[in-house]
């Protein structure tokens, strides 16, 4: 799964969406625990994005900031994010 899940993350939020739309569909009826697993997910791939998906190699300092700046944004409206994205090895 874990293989799976960073394929899929690596190609874009598009897929990502769709992963989590499957995932949601697969996970209802099977539990609580199934359906927040699935949740942590889109919300740490959501508040990470920047991170995850704008970052490149070449990039410098005062291009970096910005991404962070998204990413505090987040934080700031979800303070839990953190948790959520370690929550992630449950997968």
């Amino acid at each position: 799964m874990c293989v799976v899940l960073v394929c899929m993350m690596a190609t874009g939020p598009k897929e990502l969406k769709v992963l989590v739309d499957l995932a949601m569909i697969s996970a209802t009826g099977q539990g609580d625990l199934e359906v927040q697993k699935v949740s942590c997910l889109h919300a740490a791939a959501t508040g990470y994005a920047p991170l995850i998906y704008d970052m490149r190699p070449d990039m410098g300092f005062i291009e970096f900031l910005p991404l962070c700046q998204a990413v505090w944004r987040s934080l700031d409206v979800d303070d839990k994010l953190p948790e959520k994205f370690v929550c992630l090895h449950l997968l």
